[in-house]
């Protein structure tokens, strides 16, 4: 199993689509967790000039992954990331579609996650129920879970993303030049595939 630490907020977390992808196509099982900054979060600084440097970079490495890119201002991603919950409860194997589908909106289209209209579209071009969705949702379920899903987080102590986690361990990205290879990655997952 590999955890995939994330926010719809974060375009490297976007930029990690064909890795996941391959991951999946492997047979590896994939939680996706759900990042806030923690409270008590103390992440190494950014160098003088991340800003600049790090978009100039999102932009070359877009177009190398072949992904369409535009920057977006932070909004609220609670709805996007109860509607994941949602999707996982009721059609697990439409997670990872789902949440591709949530990224590209985000940055590939420009849409904004917090608005309703635009998750309907998601989970109806999912053929999911959005009546069912809205009532389970006013529940508070899936409110409860993303906190938990917090609480996680900052128990990890999870301050950067993206992340990935494994029995090998945690990877955490604190600056774009650190975003993982594949081997990298798969290797949070070696403790699980070796013998005693």
């Amino acid at each position: 199993m590999l955890k995939f630490i994330y926010d719809y907020n974060c375009p490297f977390c976007y930029s990690e689509i064909p890795m996941i992808k391959r991951f999946l196509s492997e047979g590896v099982t994939i939680e996706y967790i759900p990042w806030t900054m923690p409270e008590d979060a103390d992440p190494p600084a950014k160098p003088e000039g991340y800003k600049e440097t790090a978009k100039e970079a999102l932009a070359t490495m877009m177009a190398e992954l072949e992904l369409p890119y535009r920057p977006m201002r932070k909004t609220d991603t609670t709805l996007a990331h109860e509607a994941g919950f949602y999707v996982a409860e009721l059609s697990p194997e439409k997670q990872w579609a789902y949440h591709e589908a949530a990224f590209r909106a985000r940055f590939g289209e420009g849409k904004d996650l917090a608005d309703p209209k635009v998750i309907d579209e998601i989970l109806t071009g999912l053929n999911l129920n959005l009546q069912d969705f809205h009532e389970k949702k006013e529940s508070g379920t899936y409110k409860r879970s993303l906190l938990q899903k917090y609480e996680y987080v900052a128990k990890e102590k999870i301050w950067t993303i993206p992340s990935f986690q494994g029995k090998g361990g945690t990877i955490q990205v604190h600056h774009f030049k650190d975003l993982p290879r594949y081997e990298d990655v798969k290797s949070l997952l070696s403790m699980e595939t070796e013998s005693p």
